[in-house]
């Protein structure tokens, strides 16, 4: 068996810590990636419930008015 030397291993020891910190880099590179994606994606996510909000808004007040003028009309039917 090789005995492997203090500067082989200080050499071993450094190679694997450039590789460490390459594969950190492209990882925090990656994930930097996809939070601007998610990010992106939020404010799509924002914009359509807001549309779709107004939408519901409208049809809430179709409704009440629609039950409003019932209720003013059979109020009137009862009174003659």
């Amino acid at each position: 068996m090789a005995r492997i030397s203090p500067t082989e291993r200080a050499l071993e020891a450094s190679d694997r810590a450039t590789k460490a910190l390459e594969a950190i880099a492209r990882h925090e590179k990656e994930c930097g990636e996809r939070w601007a994606q998610t990010g992106l994606q939020l404010k799509e996510l924002q914009r359509q419930v807001a549309v779709h909000g107004t939408r519901w808004e409208k049809i809430a007040w179709l409704i009440i008015s629609g039950i409003g003028l019932l209720l003013i009309g059979q109020t009137i039917k009862g009174l003659f």
